[in-house]
């Protein structure tokens, strides 16, 4: 991916089939860290497509959103998820302990091993979490 051949991180979501990420775009790119979904009961979510592509499994369901007029609301999917991976590569990256497409090595190891349950064999059961004390 160009983006990322430039120093960049590129975060993906595997979307939403609950089939083999691998076949979709663009959670296919080899360079993307592409992004599962788990419940909050460390299951893996109906929804989130599975497969060795995936790199790690953060928070995806109900997940409180911004909406028009000052407003919030619950969504759930791996383009909730997302977010919370490019979130904490923002982090590492702004605090030096990783440059562009290596936060994603850098998250795989911070994360929680062996976690989420409910996973296709040959995925990682790995959670990121970012300890949002206000979570469930």
């Amino acid at each position: 991916m160009w983006i990322v051949k430039q120093g960049f991180f590129a975060g993906a979501g595997g979307a939403n089939d609950n089939k083999d990420a691998a076949n979709y775009s663009p959670a296919r790119e080899p360079s993307a860290c592409t992004v599962g979904a788990a419940e909050s009961d460390n299951q893996k979510a109906s929804y989130s497509n599975w497969g060795s592509i995936v790199d790690i499994q953060p928070p995806g369901s109900q997940i409180l959103s911004a909406i028009p007029n000052g407003e919030s609301k619950a969504w759930s999917g791996t383009s909730m998820a997302c977010p919370h991976v490019v979130g904490v590569a923002a982090l590492l990256i702004s605090a030096d302990e990783a440059k562009g497409a290596d936060a994603c090595d850098k998250m795989k190891k911070m994360a929680l091993k062996d976690i989420i349950q409910g996973i296709p064999s040959g995925t990682t059961k790995d959670l990121l979490f970012n300890d949002n004390p206000g979570a469930k």
